[in-house]
């Protein structure tokens, strides 16, 4: 232990006076001004014309493949060219690796389309909610389809997004076959909530103060706070500030619970999303508690840097 601690302050005595020598050159790291999400200087055509007007009109990098940049690096035996590819690696966040985390993209290709439809779908319909905030991505990857394998049922599932913290990779598959406007908001909404949850979600510290409103009522029977409780009647529900009850499975109304968190979050947040603040005002208004538990909850959402 003794030679240990000996060598130990030895090294920290040499790299000391090596960070204080003058003669030590200064290192810089190589590729530090390179920024592969960029379109190259010399390409030309419709989707490098795409992406640099995707950049000026959004501030955000346009993507169609997570490949960054391919650089030959030598040939094979049989003299084939051997490339090193660059890509997006969206098991990294700013602070940690997800060992887990594997994925399935689908790429729109050569269709140039697709992809201006995408491009403008995306530029019209979510960039309004986020454009100069925080969640404004560096660079947006618009994909065919997306799958993300879920490590609970062990197989892999649809997903709208994903995203690592210089990209945002989005499934377009449901705008690219809507037939309809209502079609088309139907996606819009789904990754609008899926941008926001990747920041705000029920566990998160941000939503404690908006679970404390409720504190109370979790996961307790709803029989203990209304009196003569039979099941069904809304208005009492309402009244305490819950949207919805989770009744007994066997049809006993004593055991009816009121929400637990998660469910309650749920309610509140589909509710901000899914329908206008006009509409849920007409139905709830009369409901203070409800109405401050969605103000609330509005107001904890456009923290984030998301604009209804």
């Amino acid at each position: 232990m003794k030679k240990l601690t000996t060598y130990t302050l030895a090294l920290i005595t040499a790299l000391q006076f090596a960070a204080c020598s003058d003669n030590d050159d200064i290192l810089t790291p190589s590729g530090y001004n390179d920024d592969f999400f960029g379109v190259p200087a010399d390409a030309v055509g419709p989707e490098a014309d795409l992406r640099r007007e995707f950049l000026r009109k959004t501030g955000s990098h346009l993507l169609f493949t997570d490949t960054l940049r391919s650089t030959l690096i030598g040939v094979d035996p049989n003299g084939k060219n051997i490339y090193e590819h660059e890509t997006i690696d969206f098991a990294w966040n700013l602070t940690s690796y997800d060992d887990y985390y594997d994925w399935k993209p689908s790429y729109l290709k050569d269709n140039i389309e697709n992809k201006r439809k995408s491009a403008d779908l995306f530029r019209e319909n979510i960039m309004p909610h986020i454009n100069g905030s925080s969640m404004s991505p560096y660079s947006i990857l618009l994909l065919a389809d997306l799958e993300i394998y879920d490590d609970w049922n062990y197989d892999f599932v649809p997903a709208v997004t994903t995203s690592c913290w210089r990209c945002l990779a989005v499934n377009v598959k449901g705008w690219i076959e809507a037939q309809s406007a209502e079609e088309t908001n139907k996606h819009t909404i789904a990754i609008c909530k899926a941008l926001v949850s990747d920041k705000f979600t029920y566990n998160c510290n941000e939503a404690k103060p908006w679970f404390a409103i409720s504190d109370e009522y979790y996961w307790k029977y709803v029989s203990d706070h209304i009196e003569d409780w039979e099941g069904g009647d809304m208005e009492a529900i309402y009244s305490l500030g819950f949207l919805s009850y989770d009744e007994d499975w066997r049809g006993r109304p004593n055991y009816d619970e009121f929400n637990g968190t998660s469910n309650d979050f749920e309610d509140f947040f589909n509710a901000l999303f899914d329908r206008s603040e006009d509409d849920f005002t007409a139905e709830y208004g009369n409901y203070p508690i409800i109405m401050e538990k969605y103000r609330f909850m509005k107001e904890l959402i456009e923290k984030t840097g998301y604009k209804f």
